[in-house]
Protein backbone atom coordinates (compact mmCIF):
# COMPACT_ATOMS: atom_id res chain seq x y z
CA UNK A 1 0.00 0.00 0.00
CA UNK A 2 2.24 2.69 -1.31
CA UNK A 3 -0.55 5.21 -1.78
CA UNK A 4 -1.07 5.60 2.00
CA UNK A 5 2.19 7.51 2.64
CA UNK A 6 1.55 9.75 -0.37
CA UNK A 7 -2.04 10.27 0.80
CA UNK A 8 -0.76 11.20 4.27
CA UNK A 9 1.74 13.59 2.74
CA UNK A 10 -0.99 15.17 0.64
CA UNK A 11 -3.29 15.57 3.68
CA UNK A 12 -0.42 17.08 5.67
CA UNK A 13 0.35 19.46 2.80
CA UNK A 14 -3.29 20.50 2.58
CA UNK A 15 -3.41 21.07 6.34
CA UNK A 16 -0.32 23.29 6.15
CA UNK A 17 -1.83 25.18 3.21
CA UNK A 18 -5.07 25.64 5.13
CA UNK A 19 -3.17 26.98 8.15
CA UNK A 20 -1.27 29.45 5.95
CA UNK A 21 -4.54 30.54 4.36
CA UNK A 22 -6.08 31.06 7.81
CA UNK A 23 -3.11 33.19 8.87
CA UNK A 24 -3.31 35.24 5.67
CA UNK A 25 -7.05 35.70 6.14
CA UNK A 26 -6.52 36.85 9.73
CA UNK A 27 -3.84 39.30 8.60
CA UNK A 28 -6.08 40.61 5.84
CA UNK A 29 -8.96 40.98 8.29
CA UNK A 30 -6.73 42.98 10.65
CA UNK A 31 -5.53 45.11 7.74
CA UNK A 32 -9.11 45.71 6.62
CA UNK A 33 -10.17 46.68 10.15
CA UNK A 34 -7.19 49.01 10.37
CA UNK A 35 -8.04 50.60 7.03
CA UNK A 36 -11.66 51.05 8.08
CA UNK A 37 -10.54 52.74 11.33
CA UNK A 38 -8.20 54.97 9.37
CA UNK A 39 -10.99 55.87 6.95
CA UNK A 40 -13.35 56.76 9.82
CA UNK A 41 -10.62 58.84 11.46
CA UNK A 42 -9.86 60.56 8.16
CA UNK A 43 -13.53 61.35 7.68
CA UNK A 44 -13.78 62.76 11.20
CA UNK A 45 -10.61 64.77 10.70
CA UNK A 46 -11.82 65.91 7.29
CA UNK A 47 -15.08 67.08 8.77
CA UNK A 48 -13.20 68.88 11.53
CA UNK A 49 -10.89 70.51 8.99
CA UNK A 50 -13.85 71.52 6.82
CA UNK A 51 -15.51 73.11 9.85
CA UNK A 52 -12.32 74.83 11.01
CA UNK A 53 -12.72 77.94 8.80
CA UNK A 54 -16.31 78.28 9.97
CA UNK A 55 -15.28 78.00 13.60
CA UNK A 56 -12.33 80.33 13.12
CA UNK A 57 -14.59 82.77 11.29
CA UNK A 58 -17.05 82.69 14.17
CA UNK A 59 -14.23 83.20 16.65
CA UNK A 60 -12.84 86.08 14.63
CA UNK A 61 -16.26 87.69 14.35
CA UNK A 62 -16.74 87.22 18.08
CA UNK A 63 -13.33 88.71 18.79
CA UNK A 64 -14.01 91.64 16.46
CA UNK A 65 -17.31 92.27 18.20
CA UNK A 66 -15.59 92.19 21.59
CA UNK A 67 -12.94 94.66 20.44
CA UNK A 68 -15.58 96.92 18.92
CA UNK A 69 -17.55 96.83 22.17
CA UNK A 70 -14.44 97.68 24.20
CA UNK A 71 -13.67 100.59 21.90
CA UNK A 72 -17.24 101.86 22.29
CA UNK A 73 -17.08 101.38 26.06
CA UNK A 74 -13.76 103.25 26.24
CA UNK A 75 -15.16 106.07 24.09
CA UNK A 76 -18.23 106.34 26.30
CA UNK A 77 -16.07 106.31 29.44
CA UNK A 78 -13.80 109.03 28.01
CA UNK A 79 -16.82 111.08 27.04
CA UNK A 80 -18.36 110.70 30.50
CA UNK A 81 -14.98 111.51 32.06
CA UNK A 82 -14.69 114.60 29.89
CA UNK A 83 -18.19 115.72 30.84
CA UNK A 84 -17.56 115.25 34.54
CA UNK A 85 -14.38 117.38 34.48
CA UNK A 86 -16.09 120.34 32.86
Amino acid sequence: MTFVPSLRARIFSLAESLERDKQLLAARRLTLEHLERMQRETERTGLAIERLPVLNGARLRGADEMVDQRIRDDAVARHIGALSTT
